[in-house]
């Protein structure tokens, strides 16, 4: 394996948008032409590139976004995107503004800021676009679906809003025991009855994510959000492969040093692991400020031409070690995988995720700023 002639520096994440095009038509055929697909590329899509991922999500049949920050929303305008952008997170009182002029759906929680969104509105001589969140049991925000009958008579009195959505959020769809969900799904029909019954019309409900766009069929309402499988990763060993995703993103970086150590030598910060005998230690050039995880320390591993080799001693900032073993045949300037495959073997990151006691989102998430983004198709 080579590195790519664009690449600058030693540690890169390949970031494969034909994959991810392809989970995006798997998971739009799972649910069906009637239901549309909201692709989530908050967080600069997952690590992956917001604008990139957002571009190649519409293009494979995604009709809208979803962002969690104004500023997200707003680079994405000015990228050229012009479907339909929701923001989920916070909208502070400086940013109520921003949502007609980059024309922004805004969720909202609670009446208060309904409110101010409507004065603002009034005051700007425009209407501003809403979805409104409902608490059905995750207690992160939300309207509670207790109170979903007075909210909505006070939000159908208030003027120069406009209600396009409604949606909810599942805690456990990605769990073992989908119980919860089902309750939520009963909750979530019961507030659809309640929003008609208003007098909202032309209303998009949503509220499944990956794991219930998978496993839960009567999840699906109008519209589904769909982001950790548009990265090609399921989230959860609780979720079911029915739908197959392509990996998205690889990890790499580059063998800097290549060294024979006596039995008995102690290995990076704290000399945790000691050569049972005298062995290869490769240092590669990328650590926790890359995305490798400390939690890989003596117990992860990466790939060099399509070998295995263990992660031995601390993961440190910018390096990593690997025992290569009595013999081998690694050089400096080898490609290490983190992430990804090579050759016949292939390194997931739900499994390294599972392996250290979280989750994929995590891991990706946390690939450091100073990596390159290198797509290729």
């Amino acid at each position: 394996m080579k590195k790519p002639n664009a690449v600058h520096g030693p540690t890169w994440l390949e970031v494969d948008l034909s994959a991810l095009g392809a989970n995006v038509r798997a998971l739009q055929n799972q649910v069906g032409r009637n239901t549309q697909l909201m692709a989530v590329v908050k967080a600069d899509g997952y690590g992956a590139g917001i604008c990139e991922c957002a571009q190649t999500a519409l293009e494979n049949g995604a009709t809208a976004l979803s962002v969690s920050r104004i500023s997200e929303a707003i680079t994405l305008r000015r990228y050229g995107i012009h479907a339909p952008i929701l923001n989920m997170g916070y909208c502070s009182p400086e940013e109520i503004e921003l949502l007609p002029e980059y024309n922004i759906i805004q969720a909202i929680h609670c009446l208060d800021l309904a409110e101010c969104l409507s004065k603002s509105a009034i005051g700007a001589g425009c209407c501003v676009n809403i979805h409104v969140n409902m608490d059905t049991g995750m207690c992160r925000s939300g309207v509670p679906f207790e109170e979903a009958g007075v909210f909505f008579q006070s939000l159908f009195s208030l003027k120069n809003i406009n209600l396009t959505g409604v949606f909810t959020h599942f805690p456990t769809a990605d769990c073992e025991d989908k119980s919860f969900a089902e309750e939520q799904i009963s909750r979530f029909r019961e507030i659809a009855k309640i929003v008609s019954a208003t007098g909202f019309t032309n209303v998009v409900f949503h509220a499944a994510n990956t794991a219930a766009v998978v496993d839960l069929p009567n999840s699906r309402f109008d519209m589904v959000r769909v982001g950790i499988g548009m990265y090609g990763l399921y989230g959860s060993r609780f979720v079911s492969r029915r739908v197959v995703l392509r990996p998205v993103c690889s990890l790499r970086s580059t063998v800097s040093n290549v060294h024979r150590v006596a039995a008995g030598t102690g290995v990076s910060y704290g000399l945790t692991y000691r050569a049972p005998a005298e062995t290869i230690i490769a240092t590669i050039q990328a650590g926790y400020a890359d995305g490798v995880d400390r939690r890989l320390s003596n117990c992860g591993a990466m790939l060099i031409r399509g070998r295995k080799y263990p992660i031995v001693g601390r993961v440190t900032m910018d390096q990593t070690m690997l025992n290569l073993g009595p013999q081998s045949d690694v050089c400096i300037g080898d490609v290490a995988t983190i992430i990804g495959r090579d050759g016949r073997e292939e390194l997931l990151m739900d499994e390294v995720a599972e392996e250290i006691g979280t989750i994929a989102y995590e891991l990706q998430c946390h690939i450091g700023t100073r990596v390159p983004r290198v797509y290729i198709q």
